[in-house]
């Protein structure tokens, strides 16, 4: 063989190499690709599971407790649902979705925020609780005309 058939040979077969590790390539990059996809969907039907079973459990929790007193009940079931809260921001924490759980960890702080201030308006007002649930008829805004929506609430609670 000559020089340059030998070099032509080494050039083609080079080539080939090439050729086949660019589909090699191409190969794992597809594979990452619908790795990536299958692992995404797993998990966001995994998260859909999960919320539904959590909202299942706390409905046969609710269902499963009669109390004598409704205001027990209520007290129960708030109980409950923060309890739930706090679970599924361990469960996103757990995953490392703490964007997840945070958002759900604000969404348990602000129930705790209501429950309180209705503590307070009972306590305050002469009504108690008929106040609070004279003030729960209405809707509840946070700004300067609650004052007014809890003493109005507060003097039909007396009346009744």
């Amino acid at each position: 063989m000559s020089d340059m058939e030998e070099e032509t040979l080494d050039l083609a077969s080079e080539q080939g190499t090439s050729t086949r590790n660019t589909h090699e390539m191409s190969n794992a990059d597809l594979f990452s690709l619908l790795k990536t996809y299958m692992d995404t969907r797993l998990s966001g039907i995994e998260t859909s599971f999960t919320d539904t079973t959590h909202t299942l459990e706390k409905k046969v929790k609710k269902a499963e407790n009669s109390f004598k007193f409704k205001g027990h009940q209520v007290q129960y079931e708030l109980n409950v649902d923060l309890q739930d809260l706090v679970q599924r921001a361990l469960d996103y924490l757990g995953r490392n979705k703490s964007d997840k759980a945070v958002t759900i960890l604000n969404e348990a702080l602000n129930t705790l925020k209501k429950r309180n201030k209705l503590i307070r308006i009972a306590d305050k007002s002469e009504g108690g609780w008929k106040t609070v649930q004279e003030y729960l008829s209405d809707d509840l805004a946070s700004d300067s005309e609650d004052e007014k929506k809890i003493r109005a609430a507060d003097t039909r609670a007396v009346k009744s």
